[in-house]
């Protein structure tokens, strides 16, 4: 499903990446949820 749909992978990655490091804009830009300032 990689090859597949490339896109959905690098929007999770950087989701993930996102949450995992100091990501606030991607987490506030894609959830309004200010759960973690």
């Amino acid at each position: 499903m990689e090859e597949t749909t490339p896109d959905l992978k690098i929007r999770i990655a950087l989701h993930f990446k996102g949450k995992k490091k100091t990501g606030p804009s991607i987490m506030e830009e894609t959830t309004p949820n200010r759960r973690t300032g």
